[in-house]
């Protein structure tokens, strides 16, 4: 049976939970759907990469997981009844703090990463967290993101999260394209990847290629322009998949170092 995972809040002091994911109503307790080593619950302030034992024994697949959001989703408006007004005001406006830039892979859930809540961060999901460097006549979505959140949102900080096992990543260190996938290979292209000895390490490609798209980021006018006015901070983040740990880009170092 697959394991849900429970809430967990972002600080390490208790959080008045926001809202309840559908699935955990009208389920069955926690504890009779997890393995018997595994921890039933986890107190408040657990740090994330504590779920990681969970998360392994969730393997949606096919049909059945289709389904499962399906219903879900049919039950979401109820399930969050009692926070109505939280709903009702996000419906208003929202008033993101961070722009959180991230690889497209399935494994990499930002809100379960950050505990952050609706309308606390905008996304903006790629390919491998590839972000094109601007060019003036292109019209890209990522550009277009970037202009509304820095604009428009006025947020004050930009994450580019890279991630252990990127298969992006792999292939740019690879440099074989995949068959039948042009415009993926394209894509990667605008990575502008250089391979290096040591980057066939595990972690130290995506660490090198992560360094890259923050460079790419300055070459926005948007970006430039509040940065030169110190009203917009860039972090690189690397997320491990399989001890949940992350690590935070140090410029003065030149290293990654655990936030």
């Amino acid at each position: 049976m697959r394991a849900r995972l429970p809430y967990v809040p972002y600080a390490s002091e208790p959080r008045r939970r926001f809202f309840e994911p559908a699935g955990h109503r009208g389920r069955r307790p926690l504890a009779s759907r997890v393995p018997a080593h595994r921890p039933a619950a986890w107190p408040s302030g657990t740090p994330i990469h504590s779920l990681r034992t969970a998360a392994t024994h969730y393997r949606p697949h096919g049909a059945a997981s289709m389904q499962s959001l399906i219903e879900n989703a049919r039950a979401f408006s109820s399930s969050v009844a009692e926070r109505r007004g939280d709903f009702t005001a996000l419906a208003e406006e929202q008033r993101p703090q961070v722009l959180f830039i991230s690889c497209s892979d399935a494994r990499i859930v930002p809100s379960l990463i950050t505990g952050a809540r609706p309308g606390e961060i905008i996304e903006l999901r790629t390919a491998g967290n590839i972000v094109p460097r601007h060019r003036t006549e292109a019209n890209c979505a990522v550009g277009a993101t970037l202009e509304y959140a820095v604009i428009a949102l006025g947020v004050p900080d930009i994450v580019v999260c890279g991630h252990s096992c990127c298969d992006a990543v792999q292939d740019l260190v690879v440099g074989r394209p995949r068959p039948g996938m042009a415009m993926f290979s394209r894509w990667l292209q605008r990575a502008e990847y250089n391979s290096r000895p040591a980057s066939v390490r595990r972690g130290v490609a995506t660490q090198h290629h992560l360094k890259t798209q923050l460079e790419h980021l300055r070459s926005y006018p948007c970006v430039a322009r509040r940065l030169r006015q110190r009203q917009l901070r860039l972090h690189g983040w690397f997320y491990d998949i399989a001890s949940g740990e992350v690590l935070a880009y140090n410029s003065r170092e030149i290293a990654f170092r655990p936030l």
